[in-house]
């Protein structure tokens, strides 16, 4: 059984990355499976994804009724490590597993294993640019899509390409819940991954940190240098959502 904590009542996964994508492409390679157990949702949650969840039931049961829920977000780290030491939980996070890094190797993967890809949201410019990505590693990119998360054509283009593995590209908690009715709409649909703005990085229509700013946990302070509109979301991530997990530690059993 996989090892998960819960931050702000909802549960995060301590998982790697390679374990990540083990585990999504069994999903995608076994064709032996029932119905009911074939179809899974991988979510990527941050600070700011746990703080919308602790504001809407509806979205945290999404995230915790996932196949998996990966920790996007240094900030996830240490709050697991925090809750660990005043024994609120028996897990701490050890590896974060970006949604970037994990659309990438998934679509890489998709060349060895042979499994369909649809790429669906974000900008049509970043849409365009990661889908001749994928082609040039030579996925199997089986249709793609800029789309909303309320357009009725969305699922029926996925239904009719027969992706085996949807990247949903809208933003939380829009993915989110369009992943869990893809799923129900789509029959050959086995994956659905809500991967948020994986792919403006692939398109290099916004720059990822330098890895120095990766590995010390400060990504954030680049994309406020980068981008200064940011503010409020960097303020929630730094600053809110420490706080409200300090307060939630000595308030609640999770």
């Amino acid at each position: 059984m996989r090892k998960f904590t819960y931050i702000l009542g909802t549960r995060i996964n301590a998982v790697t990355f390679d374990e990540t994508i083990k585990l999504a492409v069994s999903i995608l390679e076994d064709k032996t499976m029932s119905e009911p157990q074939k179809k899974h949702y991988f979510t990527t949650p941050n600070p700011e994804i746990l703080l919308k969840a602790n504001k809407d039931n509806s979205y945290k049961e999404i995230l915790n009724g996932s196949s998996l829920n990966i920790p996007d977000g240094t900030g996830l780290i240490f709050a697991s490590y925090f809750l660990k030491l005043i024994g609120k939980s028996n897990t701490a996070l050890r590896h974060r597993v970006t949604g970037s890094d994990l659309t990438i190797e998934l679509i890489k993967k998709s060349k060895e294993h042979g499994y369909g890809i649809f790429l669906l949201g974000a900008s049509k410019e970043s849409n365009k640019l990661t889908t001749e990505f994928a082609l040039k590693t030579g996925a199997k990119v089986v249709g793609n899509y800029t789309g909303k998360p309320n357009d009725p054509l969305c699922a029926e283009l996925i239904k009719k390409s027969k992706a085996d593995l949807v990247l949903i590209a809208f933003g939380a908690p829009a993915q989110e819940f369009c992943a869990v009715r893809y799923l129900e709409e789509c029959p050959d649909l086995k994956l659905a991954i809500g991967i948020g703005g994986s792919f403006d990085f692939i398109a290099g229509t916004r720059q990822r940190a330098p890895h120095l700013f990766q590995k010390l946990g400060i990504e954030w302070l680049y994309r406020l240098i980068q981008e200064p509109r940011r503010i409020k979301r960097i303020i929630n991530a730094v600053i809110i959502f420490p706080a409200l997990v300090l307060i939630k530690s000595f308030s609640s059993s999770k």
